[in-house]
């Protein structure tokens, strides 16, 4: 066989090859694309809550665009994580199944300049290192964030069922300065009810709750719940405001999304526009801080306990301390602090939620 004839065989084979793989590609389905790489998280899991940060690009909701930087992201765990409607849906609050939210923390710097709002970890630098997990015995997100002369470090712990979320707030300056944190984030519930009914929110004394609602001082409630609306045992948010250990926000806001995201710290409420999908914001105000000087602010967020009917009045709850701490002058000092487990009804309705209710031939096991 001469080298010119073996020459034309490889060259229709392969002219065949490559026909065939075109014609293959054309018959077969379309394969559809990863992930985008857009944006960067890190995420840490304790079995019971999935958290994530995210760190670099952007997330959509709808038509719109979202910078994912700071952003918190929450639900349980074994969720579902990519979605194809949207490839950044770990940083949107409907994944991962059945209860997550996503977050905002905003700062508001006041000094000599004027004032300055920012989203905790854009738009100033990171400091040392971006924000990592720590599985070395603690599930907790750790990132230090620069905005001028004022230091946020922000340490996102997952105890149980709650986030833990901490901010301490350093003033490197050489003059004295004010600074706040808000904390907006959109609720959502698995269920069959659309996401966004007004009965999702279950406010004590607030109930239903019909158009926007702001609350200051004494009457910020002990926590907020976004429950489905339905009466089955099912996992639920709560956002505890009130408890030893935690820093009472000055005020929180409750109402449309929408108009709460767009202008947070300067939302107004309507009481009388529907609400279509509630968000709720909780503000620390700007508090003054002295050169060298710090201001630390905790709060948490988690899974509630109650089996709620939010059509109806009552709610029974059971419930004790999410954070324990231990007693380091005990042996090996691991020996708990006596800890209080209560039941309570909750009246939504009533203008004073706590009803002394006897509750007869309860024991405990």
């Amino acid at each position: 066989m001469s080298r010119r004839l073996q020459v034309g065989r490889w060259f229709q084979r392969g002219l065949a090859i490559a026909l065939c793989t075109l014609l293959m590609s054309w018959s077969l389905p379309r394969v559809l694309a990863q992930p985008s790489n857009d944006y960067r998280a890190t995420y840490i899991d304790n079995g019971i809550l999935r958290l994530g940060l995210g760190l670099a690009g952007q997330y959509q909701i709808g038509n719109t665009n979202y910078e994912a930087i700071g952003r918190l992201s929450l639900g349980t765990s074994g969720g579902t994580r990519f979605s194809s409607q949207d490839d950044n849906v770990p940083l949107v609050g409907l994944h991962p199944f059945p209860c997550g939210n996503f977050g905002t923390v905003l700062v508001r710097i006041v000094n000599a300049d004027g004032t300055t709002d920012a989203v905790w970890g854009s738009g100033g630098t990171w400091v040392l290192t971006e924000p990592t997990p720590d599985r070395s015995g603690r599930y907790s997100i750790t990132g230090r964030w620069l905005s001028g002369t004022v230091q946020v470090d922000q340490v996102v712990e997952l105890v149980g069922g709650f986030a833990r979320i901490t901010w301490n707030i350093t003033n490197l300056g050489t003059t004295a300065q004010q600074v706040g944190i808000a904390f907006l984030i959109l609720p959502s519930v698995s269920s069959t009810v659309p996401t966004g009914s007004p009965l999702y929110l279950l406010v004590p004394g607030y109930f239903p709750l019909q158009g926007d609602l702001l609350l200051r001082g004494s009457q910020v409630p002990a926590f907020i719940e976004a429950a489905p609306q339905r009466s089955v045992k099912t996992p639920i948010l709560r956002w505890q405001l009130r408890q030893s250990g935690l820093t009472v926000p000055d005020q929180v806001a409750l109402g449309e999304f929408s108009r709460l995201s767009a202008n947070v710290w300067g939302f107004s409420p309507v009481s009388t526009t529907p609400v279509v999908a509630y968000g709720i914001a909780a503000y620390w105000n700007p508090a003054a801080i002295q050169p060298g000087g710090s201001r630390v602010i905790s709060t948490m967020i988690g899974l509630a306990t109650s089996s709620n009917d939010p059509s109806g009045r009552y709610a029974l709850d059971v419930e004790s301390q999410p954070v324990m701490e231990l007693d380091s002058s005990a042996p090996n000092g691991l020996t708990p602090q006596e800890f209080l487990v209560s039941a309570s009804v909750t009246n939504y309705i009533s203008a004073n939620p706590i009803q002394n209710i006897p509750l007869d031939d309860v024991s405990l096991s």
